[in-house]
């Protein structure tokens, strides 16, 4: 239970299995362009490229936040793609430590809405980072952290559309923690209080909203709500589809909506997807040997599950 417990607050206080930095409104600077260019690069698994941007937000804007979320938001995507070793996570908390620092120089009542917004990333991730070793200990100090930030931004969604996501995702998952996990009902009593369905309302603004990284992270936890927890298979793969046709290359996405349709029984649908899967996999140049296996792995493995499960004379061939 203790596990659970952590999996879940970690999962509530971070922004899911990856992040983004949205853009401000005003920007003459170039730091926008590079910053949009860089994520469609991320988003497409094209890492050398987003590698060479990040080289160049380095040496343009050494002392801004988004610099270096890029660039952890780059190595989360590495870790999440396969690439999990010791550099690419030296790497990453590197960074999110570097995003700490310029934000600890700005006076506590000087901070506006977008470094609130950063601190619960780095927090959350810094967590959700830790996790992964089983340090229990470290993972409870930076959520605490988090939570100082992600609790103060409560009410100010109209005020700053980013804030949408974060709200939504603790709106909706601190419900649903309730239910999964009746023992810990206890401790999440003492949080505040969360409403499932403006959760869900929140997403959807996310979803609809006219800057393409929020827009994109709407949809990716759209995607994952109704494909694990509110389940809505048809729901789910509308948004998993919505990602794959804005990112063809993302594997992550393409795998999900493979999985999507495998549950749903849709099987020679999700075959077509598990072809397309392969392909953009073995042809992206971008990625090492273990990333370009990884996702096919995965859906390998569903696959086995699934004809296990539905045995057939075609199965067997």
């Amino acid at each position: 239970m203790k596990r659970h417990c952590l999996t879940y607050l970690v999962f509530l206080f971070s922004i899911g299995n990856c992040f983004s930095s949205f853009l401000s409104v005003a920007d003459t600077s170039g730091l926008n362009k590079l910053f949009s260019t860089g994520f469609a690069a991320i988003y497409n698994f094209k890492f050398h490229l987003a590698d060479s941007i990040a080289e160049e937000l380095k040496e343009k804007f050494p002392m801004e936040e988004k610099t270096y979320l890029f660039i952890a938001n780059s190595y989360w995507w590495k870790i999440r793609s396969g690439e999990d070793n010791a550099n690419t996570r030296k790497q990453f908390m590197t960074a999110l430590t570097s995003v700490e620092v310029l934000l600890d120089k700005k006076k506590r009542n000087e901070l506006s809405y977008e470094d609130l917004f950063n601190y619960i990333h780095v927090y959350s991730y810094m967590a959700r980072l830790e996790l992964l070793d089983e340090n229990y200990f470290n993972a409870f100090s930076y959520m605490n952290k988090c939570n100082m930030y992600l609790f103060t931004s409560f009410g100010k969604e109209l005020s700053y559309e980013p804030f949408n996501l974060t709200t939504g995702l603790y709106n909706f998952y601190l419900v649903t923690g309730k239910q999964k996990y009746p023992p810990l009902i206890p401790f999440l009593m003492l949080l505040p209080s969360a409403d499932k369905e403006m959760g869900i309302k929140y997403l959807k603004r996310c979803s609809e909203s006219s800057d393409e990284n929020l827009q994109t992270e709407g949809n990716y936890f759209l995607m994952i709500i109704y494909g694990e927890s509110d389940i809505n298979y048809p729901l789910s793969a509308d948004y998993s589809e919505k990602l794959c046709k804005k990112y063809p290359l993302n594997l992550l996405y393409r795998y999900y909506h493979f999985s999507v349709l495998l549950q749903d029984e849709k099987k020679d649908d999700a075959l077509v997807e598990y072809n397309q899967l392969y392909l953009s996999s073995i042809m992206n140049k971008e990625l090492s040997s273990i990333q370009q296996k990884y996702f096919i792995s995965l859906a390998q493995k569903d696959l086995e599950k699934y004809y296990i499960k539905h045995p057939s004379k075609e199965s067997r061939n």
